[in-house]
């Protein structure tokens, strides 16, 4: 007797196993995403090199996005038309979404660890990075097991008859009223989550794109260096990042070299040089700067800092050229500079005084330039003559590299200089030393009967800390409720196309066309007796309490007491 056996999923037809295929479609949807993501931005940042200030390129850059991840999802669709094999579409699906689960959890732990290596200094970040990097590789080995057992095999074959990944649909002629109500039903279900989610603002109040940061690869901007600038070497820099441009080309928010720093802002110096020429030659009356000497001034100090070989140096020596013409404008005649935009610099002054970070620096040179931009006064522009030139940035440094250096600046072991005393040349003043230096020198000095040092607790140095990010949805404010909308289409459509739900609605919809339903002069009818019969029984009711109320009543019987004193009390009871 002949016996039928079916083929296993992984072994039917010629050519590569539903895995393989399964496996590549993975590939192919992490390349596409790269593509779209990373590629396009990339290419449209940096080798067409169009500025980022444009609006108008950034709606170009959205159409090129979706115009490459039309195409992609086009070529997709082809690809996987030719494809027979059941078990490929549910296996892609199942690798790529247990292959983001496994990247969740393998970024869950190594944040744990991360926590352990700068929180709790129970291990070091080195030994942090290799558990993360040994439980990675785990979790991905465990994924390609899965994605190549029997099993895995199963589950995507049974999620694909199922018919999720397919435009089939099942016996569709049949139990259309009652499917179409379903859809509906679940659209409008579907459409009320959407409208509450949108109209409570829940994916504004949260971050603008969503993304899984990579654990012990984060580096931290010194929007507040403190004392750390005299531990750190040129060598611990890992570049700059620009928070605010001015007058150069360096791209913002972004980690550049140091070098390119030096670079933009010498360009600016020279070209700042012959306005200043220029202003000098014209007549005295005729000059509306508030001050060229101090310009020229903060034009050589800029040079030798550019000059130098500290990138801290010079990082702080713009944030001072910065603080320097807020309060020459400050200082300025009452004429030369607006009452209200005075007020505003004298908080902003005090405020950069107190925490004197790049971020407000930006906040400072673009808000004031504004305020005093809105008066026609000749001497306004050149209020903030370098400040809105120069570009502000941070020094990025590592973030390990940064924890070895606070734990340096220990009170218990270094000091800065606040007075030199006679202590010479080698304490200058904010110099960071060792305290043990510090007590030699001073009871030297103090054996001499000479003027001692004074110093005090070194200040540790401060600044966000940015890991390196996998983008998972941009402009989730957009994206999410597009992306619910095309989901619940699919899903409401799909629901009522998978073979027992579908059979179920038909099955309802023969029992409903098995019903008697009556017709519309019957139910006229029955509605008119209904309501009549209402009102006579309301009227019928009326009546009898209208006529035992008088009855019982003082009048009568005298049973009920209405209105005050109906109560009896003490003694006074009715009388029968």
């Amino acid at each position: 007797m002949a016996v039928a056996v079916k083929n296993s999923p992984a072994a039917t037809g010629p050519g590569l196993s539903v895995s393989v295929v399964s496996l590549a479609g993975v590939i192919y949807l992490l390349g596409s995403l790269a593509i779209v993501y990373k590629g396009v931005p990339a290419l449209w940042w940096g080798v067409l090199g169009l500025s980022q200030a444009s609006r108008q390129a950034w709606v170009l850059l959205v159409v090129v996005e979706l115009f490459a991840f039309l195409g992609l999802v086009a070529l997709g669709v082809v690809m996987l038309a030719r494809e027979t094999r059941p078990g490929v579409r549910g296996g892609i699906f199942l690798g790529f979404v247990s292959l983001l689960a496994a990247a969740v959890v393998a970024r869950w732990v190594s944040m744990l660890f991360e926590w352990w290596a700068y929180g709790g200094r129970l291990i070091s970040p080195e030994v942090g990075a290799a558990l993360s990097a040994a439980v990675a590789v785990g979790l991905l080995v465990l994924w390609a097991r899965f994605l190549f057992s029997p099993r895995g095999i199963r589950l995507a074959v049974a999620l694909e008859e199922q018919g999720w990944f397919s435009t089939h649909t099942h016996k569709r002629l049949q139990g259309l009223k009652v499917r179409r109500g379903t859809i509906l039903g679940l659209l409008i279900v579907a459409g009320t989550g959407i409208h509450s989610l949108i109209n409570h603002d829940a994916l504004g109040r949260g971050p603008e794109n969503w993304e899984l940061t990579v654990p012990f690869t984060g580096l931290v901007d010194l929007e507040r260096p403190g004392d750390a600038g005299d531990l750190l070497s040129e060598a611990d820099i890992r570049g700059i990042r620009v928070r605010l441009a001015g007058a150069t080309a360096l791209p913002r928010d972004q980690v550049g070299s140091a070098q390119d720093l030096r670079d933009s802002i010498k360009a600016v110096l020279e070209a700042g040089a012959p306005l200043l020429e220029e202003e000098e030659n014209r007549p005295k009356d005729q000059q509306t700067a508030l001050d060229l000497g101090r310009l020229r001034a903060e034009r050589q100090r800029l040079q030798g800092l550019v000059e130098g070989n500290s990138t801290f140096k010079l990082l702080e020596g713009i944030k001072e050229t910065v603080l320097n013409e807020a309060q020459a404008v400050v200082d300025a005649p009452r004429k030369a500079v607006p009452l209200d935009a005075e007020r505003r610099l004298r908080d902003d002054i005090d405020k950069l005084k107190a925490q004197d970070t790049a971020t407000n620096l930006v906040s400072l040179a673009q808000e004031c330039q504004k305020d005093l931009g809105r008066s026609d006064n000749k001497v306004l522009p050149w209020s903030f003559f370098w400040a809105t030139r120069l570009p502000i940035a941070a020094a990025v440094v590592d973030r390990a590299v940064l924890q070895n250096v606070n734990d340096k600046l220990d009170p218990r072991t270094y000091v800065r200089i606040t007075d030199q005393g006679d202590a010479g040349s080698e304490f200058e003043v904010n110099k960071v030393v060792p305290r043990t230096d510090f007590d030699k020198v001073r009871q030297g000095l103090r054996e001499d009967n000479k003027r001692e040092p004074e110093a005090m607790a070194p200040t540790k140095a401060e600044g966000p800390v940015r890991s390196n990010s996998v983008l998972l949805l941009p402009a989730v404010q957009y994206t999410v409720p597009l992306l619910l909308s095309a989901l619940s289409l699919w899903l409401a459509w799909r629901v009522v196309n998978i073979p027992t739900f579908a059979d179920f609605l038909i099955a309802t919809e023969a029992e409903l066309n098995k019903v008697s339903w009556t017709t519309g002069r019957r139910l006229y009818q029955d509605t008119l007796v209904v309501l009549v019969t209402v009102l006579l029984m309301a009227f019928f009711l009326f009546t009898m309490d209208i006529t035992w109320k008088n009855i019982l009543g003082p009048d009568l019987v005298g049973v009920l007491r209405l209105g005050k004193g109906a109560a009896p009390t003490g003694g006074d009871k009715a009388k029968w």
